[in-house]
């Protein structure tokens, strides 16, 4: 949960594909299919998730949360990672090489 002043904010850690920042703000993705605009830091996102337990939810980068459970594919000289979402087959994100890189990596090591 987080709280701003005139918000309150409910996270629901096992439903998150992924996390994206820009500067002191962060959209929550959802594998609903669903996201939500958060006015807070991706460094508060990433410690209220690691207080959650879930080992699933990683930091692959300055703006990156990525939750390797809902990862699906990885399109590696492209640059795009599809998700697994309840309404749709398969959404594609693209994202900077050097956080694909790192998301490969988490996902050979698991």
């Amino acid at each position: 949960m987080f709280r701003t002043r005139d918000e309150v904010f409910v996270l629901h850690p096992l439903h998150i594909a992924y996390v994206c920042a820009c500067e002191h703000y962060c959209t929550v993705y959802y594998e609903s299919g669903g996201h939500a605009f958060l006015p807070i830091k991706i460094a508060e996102v990433e410690e209220r998730l690691k207080e959650c337990g879930y080992e699933e939810i990683v930091r692959l980068g300055r703006s990156w949360i990525v939750n390797v459970s809902a990862v699906k594919k990885v399109n590696i000289p492209k640059g795009r990672v599809s998700f697994s979402f309840e309404h749709e087959s398969l959404r594609e994100v693209c994202m900077p090489p050097i956080v694909i890189k790192r998301l490969v990596s988490v996902l050979m090591d698991s």
